[in-house]
């Protein structure tokens, strides 16, 4: 999620790991633990690519994944995983919530007009019963 690609070199470092990520994530992400957290909280949750969801989806969702598996192999691990879930879970929610974002921005743009022209309204209602009030007053 962090945009980092293996090289063909890290393919088949550590058992099990086709894509070459492990030896990835242990050189750079795993680097500088501070700065991987610090990635983590500061990620850019609101703009997460497509690619990224499929890849992602495509490992969590696999029948094979098992987040218990994960706990017992590394508690730190099973910390990343979720937070990672949680990410393609917040991504599903954005699909709903920005079409209703937008929609919201629209009638507010849409009220500033209305209000507006009230005013305008309200401003010359008052011209109205001010004169009326003085042809009253005057007859």
């Amino acid at each position: 999620m962090f945009g980092h690609k293996p090289t063909k070199q890290n393919i088949g470092q550590a058992p099990g790991d086709s894509g070459g990520f492990f030896d990835l994530a242990k050189k750079t992400l795993l680097k500088d633990p501070t700065k991987f957290l610090d990635g983590m909280m500061k990620y850019d949750k609101e703009n997460i690519s497509e690619k990224c969801v499929k890849s992602v989806k495509a490992i969590v969702e696999a029948p094979t994944f098992d987040l218990a598996d994960v706990k017992k192999a590394n508690s730190a691990m099973e910390g990343i995983c979720k937070w990672a879930i949680a990410m393609m879970k917040y991504y599903d929610l954005l699909k709903i919530v920005n079409p209703m974002r937008e929609k919201v921005s629209e009638m507010n743009a849409k009220l500033v007009i209305v209000r507006r022209d009230l005013a305008e309204k309200m401003a010359k209602l008052k011209a109205v019963e001010d004169k009326m009030a003085m042809l009253e007053a005057t007859y």
